[in-house]
């Protein structure tokens, strides 16, 4: 027997019946990997009188509880994490621009901004309060402590930096202890996602082989619009205050439509438009917090000339989290 001499081109001419496309088409959606199992396991529980499909559903139904219940922990968790970030953010602000600035003005009443007492409690004036990383800015208060320490007629400046040190040391804690939190739970996601795609590629094996001299019956256990990969058709994503996103660049037709799901208190616009990133605030039609939504391809724009989908968030303050459909 020879060599094998190339490796690398065996290994690349993979089966394509052996690809389990569950895992690959929901491989950057937690959201679609959701709705594709959400089909499967509704359709499994439709049939399972049948002894057969009973046995697939009793199997998948608590992988897909798990992947259900993984990703609104992960959801609950980034909201979290947001509140938190938002509060070290926050703290960050108040230091460069209320706290440096007091603490600079209380110690010029007790030294000439150009003498060398001063210099050292501000060696670089408020620069390193209001400039350079987080943690530098950080270090410039713990800094500042340390210099203030036995100063009399600075006293009252100095508890207030120790005060403020310890907020916003412990800000920082919270958001990192956060994070990492938010990693974790995101882990649990992808190994509930993966554990539910890998089941519904043996079923579909499993259905194959039992409906094998009619296979058009397999395709009653899965939604085959999510699962063809010819073109994309759903879309998922935060986007942030103010912010416009060109969803996709599509060639739409008359009897087309838009399903918009918004899954948090934003509101905003979805328009088309001839132009990619149009910042239009006006055209199109708006749509309402956590809401869903069909539009009609032509209520959203000039279908003969315009081909860019564009989403807009309205709200100044809220992130924009939305799933859309093109149906």
């Amino acid at each position: 027997m020879g060599k094998i001499k190339n490796k690398k081109i065996m290994l690349s001419t993979v089966w394509s019946a052996l690809i389990n496309t569950f895992l690959s088409v929901t491989s950057t959606s937690y959201r679609l990997a959701i709705k594709i199992a959400k089909a499967h396991d509704v359709a499994l529980n439709a049939a399972k009188a049948d002894p057969e499909i009973g046995a697939m559903y009793t199997a998948f139904h608590p992988l897909y509880i798990n992947l259900n219940n993984a990703y609104t922990v992960w959801q609950t968790q980034r909201g979290s994490q947001h509140g938190e970030t938002v509060a070290f953010e926050s703290s960050i602000a108040t230091l460069s621009s209320q706290k440096v600035a007091a603490w600079d003005v209380a110690a010029q009443v007790v030294y000439n901004k150009h003498s060398s007492d001063y210099a050292k409690l501000f060696p670089n004036n408020r620069t390193p309060f209001q400039n350079g990383s987080q943690n530098n800015r950080i270090a410039a208060v713990a800094a500042l402590s340390g210099a203030l320490t036995g100063i009399v007629p600075l006293a009252a400046v100095k508890t207030d930096v120790d005060a403020f040190l310890s907020e916003i040391t412990s800000a920082q804690n919270t958001q990192h202890d956060a994070l990492n939190s938010t990693l974790m739970q995101s882990g649990a996601v992808e190994d509930a996602r993966v554990a539910v795609c890998v089941k519904m590629f043996g079923n579909y094996g499993r259905l194959v082989g039992k409906y094998e001299e009619s296979l058009m019956k397999v395709a009653d256990f899965f939604p085959l619009k999510y699962l063809r990969q010819s073109h994309q058709i759903f879309f998922t994503r935060i986007i942030k205050p103010g912010v416009v996103h060109t969803i996709v660049k599509h060639t739409f037709a008359t009897p087309d439509s838009v399903i918009v799901d918004i899954n948090s208190a934003a509101t905003g616009r979805i328009f088309l438009s001839d132009t990619k990133d149009d910042k239009s605030l006006t055209k199109g039609v708006a749509f309402a917090a956590n809401s869903h939504q069909i539009f009609p391809i032509a209520s959203l724009g000039n279908i003969a000339t315009a081909t860019y989908l564009i989403i807009v968030n309205t709200d100044a303050n809220i992130n924009l989290d939305y799933d859309v459909e093109l149906a």
